[in-house]
């Protein structure tokens, strides 16, 4: 897959569902976070992947009637140019880039004990609901079923068949330990 603003075949990121790499994201992102905050949201639901946590993309974390009306009062953004957009939401952002170099392992603590501290129902939301976020609900269900990478993945995309963890993530996960998660 090449980038979609040099056409050059590096190892990439993603910005809005297209390919970028990381030159160009990099010098680009001023651009990227002034595009997010100009462009209209699409109608995009959360997706219940148990009765306490849900998977979407940035827009799902935008509606706050929807939101309210399934309960949702926690959100983790995985992603560092993503932002909070309600002021009555509980949040907790991670730094999380859509990268072959982006070390996943060091936030999963944070991000399952977010979780599972939270006493209402969360979000857990990036650009797209695909890589990052499907990585961490991966993690989640691997830790709160005991199972391993395969069967949390099957489960997870059960609930939402975008979920792709990137191969880097999915390498990283299939090492993780959720004994020392928490």
């Amino acid at each position: 897959m090449t980038c979609s603003l040099c056409n050059i075949l590096p190892k990439h990121t993603q910005f809005d569902g297209m390919p970028i790499c990381e030159s160009c994201y990099s010098q680009n992102i001023k651009g990227f976070i002034e595009f997010q905050d100009k462009r209209v949201p699409k109608k995009s639901l959360p997706i219940a992947i148990d009765e306490h946590v849900y998977i979407g993309d940035e827009d799902s974390a935008r509606d706050i009637e929807v939101l309210q009306g399934l309960g949702i009062t926690h959100i983790l953004i995985a992603g560092s140019y993503m932002r909070a957009y309600l002021t009555n939401m509980n949040y907790k952002q991670l730094p999380l880039e859509d990268s072959l170099e982006q070390n996943l392992t060091n936030y999963l603590s944070d991000a399952l004990a977010y979780i599972e501290n939270a006493e209402g129902k969360v979000l857990v939301h990036c650009a797209a609901g695909i890589s990052r976020s499907g990585s961490i609900i991966v993690a989640y269900l691997m830790k709160k079923n005991n199972t391993g990478f395969d069967t949390a993945l099957s489960m997870a995309r059960n609930k939402s068949s975008r979920i792709r963890p990137n191969p880097n993530f999915e390498r990283q996960l299939r090492d993780f330990n959720t004994q020392t998660a928490i």
